[in-house]
């Protein structure tokens, strides 16, 4: 018997050039997969259950016109949306955090801490993610709360009362010694229930 597909959901893609990673990493963890691109993005927030933002190539820094939609999405939605690399930023944009460039592209694995303790990290405290950005966050703005960190930044975030997370670091890059993925599928888990 086929697994019962989760809710409905839209990727929405900002350019990333790991879009396929992404792709097979959802559909592995049984979500109803859509994908739009960000320059073409024409939806009805009604019919998703869960919005996923992509990495991208872009700045969040004077591209508001560019993302505008998914501006809109983040201050409008009820349902949840998780922000994954630069999708993480304009979560963190959208509300006000001040997005800063790293003196060099951050890749690898690196490890990150839990500052606050939560059901999607399963009693974890200490864990390895893959890295590449440019750009990161040293203090969430309200409404968001910082619920992990690295060396170079905050990177996990939540909002205080609406189900958005972020993930400043990419869990659909499988690579050896990372539990990212493991983090984000406790995460797709925890949002069944809304």
């Amino acid at each position: 018997m086929p697994s019962q597909k989760f809710m409905k959901t839209l990727l929405i893609d900002n350019g990333s050039k790991h879009t396929l990673e992404l792709v097979k990493f959802l559909s592995e963890n049984d979500l109803d997969l859509e994908i739009q691109s960000y320059e073409n993005l024409n939806f009805n927030i009604n019919d998703y259950g869960l919005f996923v933002l992509s990495g991208s190539a872009h700045t969040v820094g004077g591209n508001d016109v560019l993302f505008k939609r998914e501006v809109q999405l983040i201050l409008s939605s009820k349902k949840p949306i998780i922000g994954i690399c630069f999708g993480f930023e304009l979560i963190a944009h959208t509300f006000g955090t001040k997005i800063s460039k790293l003196a060099g592209k951050e890749e690898g694995v690196y490890s990150i801490s839990v500052t606050q303790a939560d059901g999607i990290f399963g009693g974890i405290k200490q864990f390895d993610v893959y890295e590449g950005h440019r750009y990161f966050v040293s203090k969430v703005s309200e409404p968001l709360v910082e619920m992990a960190r690295s060396k170079n930044g905050v990177e996990i975030l939540k909002h205080k009362t609406k189900p958005i997370y972020g993930f400043q670091f990419h869990p659909e890059v499988m690579v050896e010694k990372q539990q990212g993925n493991e983090i984000f599928r406790n995460l797709i888990s925890h949002l069944r229930g809304f």
